[in-house]
C-alpha cells in the first residue's frame, strides 16, 4: 500500500526537526566545550535524539562540525550584492560603520560565533583552516577593502576584541555591573562606540 503523500510530509518534517535539534546542540556543545570535549552520544543527549541519528544525518562528528559552522556564519548578515547596493551611496567611514554595526549586533545575538573561534583559533587543525578559508578570510578581506587594504593585525584583534569579548563572558559582566549585555539598548551603544573606536584610529 503506498504512502500517502502526508504521512510522507510528516516523515520529512520529522527528520528536518530531528537534523536541527542536533545541529543546535552542536552550536552549543562545540562553542562551549570544544570538538575534542564532546562525543557524539554527548550531541545526542543534548539533542534529545536517538542513539544513531548524528551519524544517519551527518556521517560523522566532523560532518557535524562543519555543518554548525556552515550554519552560525551563514546566519550572519552577508556581503551580499544587494547589501553593497544599499551602502554604496554612503561615503567610506558610514559603509564601514554599517559592516562593523550589523557585525557586533550579530555577535551579540549569536556569541557562540566568537567562542567557536576562540575554540579553535588555539592551534593549527584542519578546523581552524577550514573556518579560515570559508568564513573568516572572506569577512575579513570586505572589511580590509573597505579600510583601504590597509587593516592590521593590532586593528583587527583590537577591533575583534572590543566588539565580542564581553558578549563572550555575559556572565562575569554581569556579575560585575548587574545586567546583561546582551540588552539591546546596551548593544547599540557598545556598537557606537567600537565604531567610533575603529574610525578614530582610521583618522
Amino acid at each position: 500500500m503506498p504512502i500517502s503523500k502526508e504521512r510522507q510530509r510528516a516523515t520529512q518534517q520529522r527528520a528536518e526537526d530531528t537534523r536541527e535539534a542536533i545541529l543546535q546542540a552542536g552550536v552549543e556543545l562545540f562553542s562551549t566545550q570544544g570538538f575534542e570535549g564532546i562525543s557524539i552520544r554527548a550531541i545526542e543527549a543534548a539533542s534529545n535524539t536517538k542513539r544513531g541519528l548524528v551519524t544517519y544525518h551527518f556521517g560523522n562528528k566532523e560532518n557535524l562540525w562543519k555543518a554548525v559552522v556552515d550554519k552560525v556564519f551563514n546566519q550572519m548578515p552577508a556581503a551580499s550584492a544587494e547589501t553593497q547596493a544599499a551602502l554604496q551611496d554612503l561615503d567610506e567611514n558610514s559603509q564601514i560603520r554599517a559592516h562593523l554595526t550589523r557585525f557586533i549586533h550579530y555577535s551579540a545575538e549569536h556569541p557562540e560565533v566568537s567562542r567557536i573561534i576562540i575554540q579553535e583559533g588555539k592551534s593549527a587543525t584542519w578546523r581552524l583552516q577550514y573556518l579560515v578559508d570559508n568564513h573568516v578570510r572572506p569577512r575579513f578581506n570586505l572589511i580590509n577593502s573597505l579600510m583601504g587594504n590597509n587593516l592590521d593585525a593590532h586593528t583587527l584583534y583590537i577591533f575583534i576584541g572590543a566588539a565580542t569579548m564581553i558578549f563572550d563572558v555575559e556572565a562575569e559582566c554581569e556579575a560585575l555591573f548587574g545586567f546583561n549585555p546582551r540588552n539591546k539598548d546596551f548593544v547599540r551603544e557598545h556598537a557606537r562606540r567600537v565604531c567610533d573606536m575603529v574610525l578614530a584610529g582610521r583618522t
